[in-house]
């Protein structure tokens, strides 16, 4: 599954350099890949977080060009949850 991820992530890249006119759309799939890499690597922190970068890049991209588009601002606030849960541990309350 792993490789399926990295060539299709090569595919849309090339496809984002190649065909302009698409543009948007090459940004969004290539945020999306970053989720399902990081669910495919669940076992390795680094990689996740390395996906977690990429994910937050590419939406980040995708919010800049297209600010009135909301789900792109959902994926983009998904990719932060994780580093948010693993800094900032849930304690019971006393």
């Amino acid at each position: 599954m792993l490789v399926f991820i990295y060539i299709a992530y090569s595919v849309i890249a090339l496809l984002y350099e190649t065909v302009p006119t698409f543009e948007d759309t090459w940004i969004e799939c290539l945020g999306d890949l970053g989720p399902y890499c990081m669910t495919v690597e669940a076992d390795d922190p680094l990689d996740r977080e390395i996906w977690s970068g990429v994910a937050r890049f590419w939406y980040a991209k995708a919010t800049d060009n297209n600010p009135g588009t909301g789900r792109l601002y959902h994926r983009l606030a998904t990719c932060f949850v994780s580093i948010v849960c693993n800094s900032y541990p849930c304690t019971p309350a006393h």
